[in-house]
């Protein structure tokens, strides 16, 4: 299992929208949990996606937990701005 974490100024609905079309467009899971606009969980027949958006003053921190996908959950992070 590996957790990763970024800072961004974007709002936590554009995370989460991005999070979503990332992983159930791009890569087939399906979301089994979700609260608002803070966490989802994405799970697939390999492995397991957690997002969590938490606000830090001005900016958001989103931190990623998974099994199998860490080369997949960096990437995402990459992209964020």
């Amino acid at each position: 299992m590996k957790t990763m974490s970024k800072q961004t100024k974007l709002t936590s609905e554009k995370i989460m929208e991005k999070a979503k079309e990332y992983f159930v467009g791009r890569f087939g899971f399906r979301i089994v949990e979700e609260t608002a606009n803070c966490c989802v969980a994405f799970e697939n027949n390999l492995g397991f996606v957690n997002v969590q958006v938490l606000n830090k003053g001005d900016c958001r921190e989103i931190t990623l937990t998974t099994r199998e996908w860490e080369y997949q959950i960096g990437e995402f992070l990459g992209k964020l701005k």
